[in-house]
């Protein structure tokens, strides 16, 4: 599940990657900074990636996943949001909470 929570989010990149300057993009390793120190993107490319992740983890896990809640903390030190790789883990543990 957790390489299919990768793709899905490389996917996402792709899609992203297509709306920004050449210097904004975000690269696809797990390090890759999203959110916080080190993240490229402002807050209405951070929107769409979101959605472009939520539509993605619809198609690939047959599962609405939402994202983002009143509980999630971007400027937390548990911020899913903090590089592909804690997305990765938030994606996989909202996916293993939905009803089969």
């Amino acid at each position: 599940m957790r390489q299919k929570a990768f793709d899905v989010i490389y996917s996402a990149i792709d899609g992203l990657n297509e709306q920004l300057s050449a210097d904004r993009r975000l690269t696809k390793t797990p390090g890759t900074a999203i959110l916080g120190s080190g993240g490229t993107i402002d807050s209405v490319s951070f929107i769409n990636l979101v959605v472009l992740l939520e539509e993605k983890c619809q198609e690939s896990f047959g599962t609405p996943v939402t994202l983002t809640t009143d509980d999630t903390n971007a400027m937390d030190d548990n911020n899913p949001f903090r590089n592909v790789e804690s997305l990765a883990d938030h994606i996989c543990q909202l996916v293993q909470k939905q009803p089969q």
